[in-house]
């Protein structure tokens, strides 16, 4: 049983109406001081979100629920569901190049092996707490970034910055409201939650209600 539950995000459509592009590093400064003094910004080491919610898989409808942590470098998912009437939870640990998934099912325990797509999944995920300061992005030795011509989301016009995680070699676009220069959404390619065969997709987050 190969699932992937990590990223779950809400989708939305971003228009593709172009704008003439800021530089990206004036984006990211602009950014970094709405959210705050460098000081305040380098106490955060990283989140906790809990969420729940419906999936579709297989045709049928299933109710999920988990949690998600970050800290630079490791992450932590744990998601429980019921499918047929059986209770199956998920755990997902990822520390830097090692990780492990436990599938338990009615209290059975298994470890499936973690594929490459997975493993990256994770370690992406792990690089957000660093990409969500925004300080960390003027290291390039660990990500580049390049600004792209702005965008409206939600009908909003939004400045658009494209972030490479370099370890990795996988991008990421960074969505900055225009007006509070905070973060409006993420999206990047990724594999589609609870798809059987590894699909690949666009994921989309939005952010809101600072």
């Amino acid at each position: 049983m190969r699932q992937w539950f990590l990223g779950l995000a809400v989708t939305v459509v971003a228009a593709n109406a172009a704008f003439p592009a800021d530089d990206a590093k004036a984006i990211l400064n602009k950014a970094a001081a709405a959210y705050g003094s460098k000081e305040d910004r380098a106490k955060y080491k990283g989140d906790k979100t809990s969420y729940t919610g419906d999936m579709v898989m297989m045709g049928n409808t299933i109710s999920i629920e988990g949690t998600n942590q970050t800290t630079a470098g490791k992450t932590r998912s744990d998601l429980e569901m019921s499918v047929g009437g059986q209770k199956v939870k998920i755990k997902q640990v990822c520390n830097g190049d090692k990780a492990s998934v436990v599938l338990t099912l009615n209290g059975m325990e298994m470890k499936p092996p973690v594929g490459d797509a997975e493993l990256s999944e994770l370690k992406l995920t792990g690089y957000m707490a660093e990409i969500m300061t925004l300080d960390p992005l003027k290291n390039e030795k660990r990500f580049t970034v390049k600004a792209l011509p702005d965008e409206e989301v939600e009908k909003k016009k939004v400045a658009v910055v494209e972030v490479t995680v370099v370890p990795l070699n996988r991008t990421l676009k960074l969505y900055f409201d225009k007006e509070t220069h905070l973060i409006s959404m993420i999206s990047r390619q990724g594999l589609i939650p609870g798809n059987q065969e590894g699909k690949q997709g666009r994921l989309d987050t939005m952010l809101s209600e600072y």
